[in-house]
């Protein structure tokens, strides 16, 4: 995510401009989109940290590409409108996840605050989701470094201590990773398994 890149997403050139003329002026980095399509391209090569959406597009409200950007990349947008423009269309923007709502004119100074309000709380929620995936993944390694040390524990009448040690030599022995070894032991024992078949149950006949 580029935190100093917004994407204006406008059918019209003119209004764009006066937007990205804005952008400039407040310290940011601006790309343009005039369609959909465009600004999903875009904002896939750019990773911007906000996009500022036209309500209106040719064909296609301001909602359906939020959602878009929302589900698909994780972007975060706002919507702009003109005071003229559809009450409902601007309910259902300010309702659809997008963190702020632009209506023109405006004082550029509010233009500015706005942006650098929305900008500073995208930013924050990308640090909050890598966290939550940090603390995922690591879990899962814990997770993968325990079942195997408790394979080896049994298969081998181990402590814990000296099961995880093995396991880290084996790591550092071969220069990866400690999970990297803990998944390839389950997926050893798992090949075992699934070769041996489940266990069969003898039955003492007389």
């Amino acid at each position: 995510m580029n935190s100093k890149r917004i994407l204006v997403v406008d059918d019209q050139v003119a209004r764009a401009l006066h937007l990205r003329g804005v952008l400039h002026e407040a310290g940011y980095q601006t790309s343009w989109a005039e369609s959909a399509a465009d600004a999903m391209a875009t904002a896939c090569r750019e990773r911007p940290v906000l996009t500022l959406i036209e309500a209106r597009l040719p064909n296609q409200s301001a909602v359906p590409l939020g959602g878009m950007l929302r589900d698909r990349l994780e972007a975060q947008w706002v919507g702009v409108a003109d005071q003229t423009a559809d009450v409902h269309e601007v309910r259902q923007t300010a309702l659809s996840g997008a963190l702020a709502l632009i209506i023109r004119p405006a004082d550029l100074r509010l233009i500015a605050s706005t942006v650098d309000a929305a900008v500073a709380c995208a930013v924050e929620v990308h640090r909050l989701r890598e966290t939550s995936r940090q603390l995922h993944e690591a879990l899962e390694q814990s997770r993968a470094t325990s079942i195997a040390s408790g394979v080896l524990m049994e298969r081998f009448r181990l402590d814990r201590h000296r099961a995880i040690g093995l396991l880290r030599d084996n790591a550092r022995s071969q220069r990866r990773k400690l999970t990297d070894i803990a998944e390839e032991v389950l997926a050893s024992v798992e090949r075992l398994n699934a070769a041996l078949g489940p266990p069969q149950n003898s039955k003492v006949t007389g």
